[in-house]
């Protein structure tokens, strides 16, 4: 829990034998990156190793992305082809949803087409759902909603955080004008179309839907004016016991004052246990 009982560790590791092995090194890494104050420590012990396989580096990659480093994220993964890669260093399933992690921005989008093109050449299909979810991620992120679609129906058995993905994609977007030539519906209207018929798609699979699958559907009616489905999520959130959070009761606000009741609107406000 603290930096100075992990350099105990560390020591004993390393007067063991054990810091030679690559999973006892992972977790090292890992939680060095955790609980210091900066990445540089992980990186030092990382820079050790003679010939870090792709799990060393997929950890490091993770911990790159999750402080939000995302260049050196990037620089790291060139590093494996900079040093003559080989079988044990090759990218896989677990190397590229840190990275469209990293992505997931309209300044990064050449970098995440480039990384897509690794997928394709690096990986056997069928590809791992969670490579799919996380393409899917990066393309919504960038707006690109009509290749996210795509990508959504490669998916042969989508789970709920995949159907939470695309949703989120519809809803996120959905008051983005794009022009012409974009890969998109060009008006809101449009996309929360999408977030209901997704959603109905959803229930004849049998997924149960959670808190975010709600709120992009609360959202989509209250844009919509549709009143009558906004109230059957409330019910379903009251049903299912889900709570209140604030997500979900600023969206179920904002659906009844769009849908003119006002009264319900203030109800919800003051039941909401944080605002």
């Amino acid at each position: 829990k603290t930096l100075n009982s992990l350099l105990q560790i560390h020591a004993q590791m390393i007067t063991t034998g054990l810091i030679l092995h690559t999973y006892p090194l992972s977790r090292i890494i890992l939680v060095s990156s955790s609980i210091a104050t900066n990445i540089s420590y992980a990186e030092t012990i990382f820079n050790q190793v003679k010939n870090p396989t792709i799990f060393l580096y997929n950890i490091l990659i993770s911990c790159y992305t999750t402080k939000g480093k995302n260049h050196d994220a990037l620089s790291l993964y060139n590093r494996i082809f900079s040093n003559n890669m080989t079988s044990s260093a090759k990218p896989n399933n677990y190397t590229y949803p840190s990275l469209f992690k990293a992505c997931g921005a309209q300044l990064w989008f050449q970098h995440g087409k480039a990384l897509h093109a690794h997928v394709l050449k690096f990986l056997e299909p069928p590809y791992d759902q969670f490579v799919q979810a996380s393409l899917l991620n990066f393309y919504s992120s960038c707006g690109k909603i009509g290749v996210a679609r795509y990508l959504f129906y490669q998916i042969s058995q989508p789970d709920l955080a995949v159907w939470n993905s695309i949703l989120s994609a519809y809803a996120t977007n959905c008051s983005v004008n794009f022009d012409a030539n974009a890969d998109s519906f060009c008006d809101s209207t449009g996309l929360w179309l999408e977030v209901l018929h997704l959603f109905s798609e959803m229930q004849k699979c049998s997924i149960q839907p959670n808190e975010v699958t709600l709120v992009a559907l609360i959202s989509a009616c209250a844009d919509l004016g549709a009143l009558s489905q906004g109230m059957w999520a409330h019910g379903y959130v009251v049903r299912k016991k889900l709570g209140l959070n604030i997500y979900l009761g600023s969206a179920l606000i904002n659906m009844y004052s769009n849908c003119g009741r006002l009264k319900l609107a203030y109800q919800l406000f003051d039941e909401l246990p944080e605002r």
